[in-house]
């Protein structure tokens, strides 16, 4: 059986919305209903327990499903996970250029790890064109975010 009391846990903590002590106490049906009533946070942190499988099955087209319903709100951390989707094939046809521009929508709201993302895309010319310098850009603007893997990608290559 599933501990669906607990499946929220990793996403709000993931995200950074929460601590661990408020989301230790959010069980399952709270996290859905507030997803349905429409909250963006709520809606990404159950797509993000779908796609990791964290404390249910895991099921990357309904996290797709509900990470489309913060997209459209313009959530970008959401942004951020249904590019992954997309990069990777995860639940939908792999297409690098939708993962790239729901990165660059995420990216452009601050989003570090989107930001990160973009960076590796211009450099290795996934569903881009390469391009070092928008690369160095995009990686120089995850390490000012504070993005550290990105500040060691670029003492590494530029």
């Amino acid at each position: 059986m599933l501990n669906k009391s607990k499946f929220i846990i990793p996403a709000l903590l993931a995200m950074g919305i929460v601590h661990l002590s408020y989301a230790e106490s959010v069980p399952y049906s709270d996290a859905i209903d507030c997803a349905k009533n429409g909250n963006v946070i709520c809606q990404t942190a159950v797509g993000l327990a779908y796609q990791e499988g964290n404390g249910i099955k895991q099921d990357y087209v309904k996290a797709k499903e509900w990470y489309i319903k913060a997209v459209n709100q313009g959530e970008k951390y959401a942004q951020f996970q249904l590019g992954v989707l997309y990069s990777n094939g995860f639940g939908v046809k792999q297409d690098y250029a939708k993962a790239v521009d729901l990165w660059i929508k995420a990216a452009n709201q601050g989003q570090r790890d989107a930001q990160y993302n973009l960076g590796a895309v211009y450099y290795n010319g996934y569903g881009v064109n390469p391009n070092k310098s928008k690369a160095k850009e995009w990686f120089t603007k995850a390490c000012q975010s504070g993005h550290d893997r990105a500040c060691q990608t670029l003492n590494e290559y530029f």
